[in-house]
């Protein structure tokens, strides 16, 4: 099992080691970065789970795709502390046109109040990085 931990108002990029679907093996996990190399229309998608130190408290968080640096898309969660996990993953999807060297990358920050570990599944939750070009 892979856990990235990172804390309150701070960002990581995402670690994707169980590819689920990568054509032209575009994907590279030393750099955690996708570099198309053909233009096209792609979608991408992330999946996060999430693990907080301390599910008594809230906490929030942000899972974006951006392309060359710029959001594509993002998702933001908030969650109650004290409350039961109902969701206890993050994710996102979009569908972007991309350029042969643009750079592809999924982040995940927490906004404040709390520690967690970004794991991937090999329980219960797994990080899947789709990347698709149509």
């Amino acid at each position: 099992m892979i856990a990235q931990p990172i804390v309150a108002g701070s960002s990581v990029i995402v670690n994707f080691p169980n590819e689920i679907f990568d054509l032209n093996n575009e994907y590279d996990p030393a750099t955690l970065i996708f570099t198309p190399t053909q233009s096209g229309v792609y979608s991408i998608c992330a999946n996060v789970g999430l693990v907080p130190t301390n599910p008594a408290i809230n906490h929030a968080t942000e899972l974006s795709i951006q392309v060359n640096g710029i959001a594509q898309v993002v998702s933001s969660n908030f969650y109650i502390g004290g409350l039961p996990l109902t969701r206890n993953s993050d994710s996102a999807c979009t569908i972007v046109q991309l350029q042969p060297g643009d750079t592809v990358r999924v982040v995940f920050l927490v906004l404040y109040q709390e520690l967690f570990k970004i794991q991937d599944k090999l329980q219960t939750l797994k990080q899947q990085g789709f990347l698709h070009r149509k």
